[in-house]
């Protein structure tokens, strides 16, 4: 009811929004790129080359999520119940499941593969995109806990980015 309320006074009437120092800043993946460089973190990369990297990882795993946003915001993608009906939902979401996410997941997979490291970009520790990627696999195991397990190298990412000590500390005890 409170996010509800909260909705309209929001500049794109969704979240995530951060205030600071009275000022608005929106969008997932503009706020990761905002908050690391704001604190100086190595989070994301000050060489433009592999900062283009991390950032097409980002967009990569928003593309992944396109399909399943769609089907579940509807109204919002400007579908309305007539051409995208609950019954359309549900098979966007099988196939999502079953075709879409696995060939996304095959990206990734085979970026680890090439990665000296277990971080996506090659990178010595994580970057935002191993973050983004963590807690997007980590949100569809939780709301669909039959898929398939991930490939060791993605599950590797999770358990990474969810046991570093400054993720661990906001995180209620459960098995990833």
């Amino acid at each position: 009811d409170e996010f509800i309320a909260l909705k309209p006074s929001l500049r794109f009437g969704q979240v995530p929004c951060l205030k600071l120092d009275g000022d608005e800043y929106f969008q997932s993946a503009s706020l990761m790129r905002f908050i690391a460089r704001f604190f100086g973190s190595s989070l994301y990369p000050s060489s433009a080359k592999l900062a283009a990297t991390v950032d097409a990882f980002i967009d990569q795993i928003k593309d992944m999520d396109i399909g399943k946003s769609v089907a579940s915001y509807k109204r919002r993608f400007g579908f309305p119940e007539e051409v995208l009906n609950d019954a359309n939902a549900e098979l966007v979401f099988t196939l999502w499941r079953n075709e879409t996410l696995p060939r996304h997941l095959s990206f990734f997979e085979a970026a680890l593969e090439r990665s000296q490291t277990t971080w996506i970009a090659g990178t010595s520790g994580p970057t935002i995109a191993d973050i983004f990627l963590a807690t997007q696999l980590n949100s569809y195991r939780t709301k669909w806990p039959d898929l398939p397990p991930f490939p060791t190298k993605l599950q590797a990412v999770i358990e990474g980015i969810y046991t570093l000590p400054e993720v661990a500390a906001f995180q209620p005890s459960s098995k990833l």
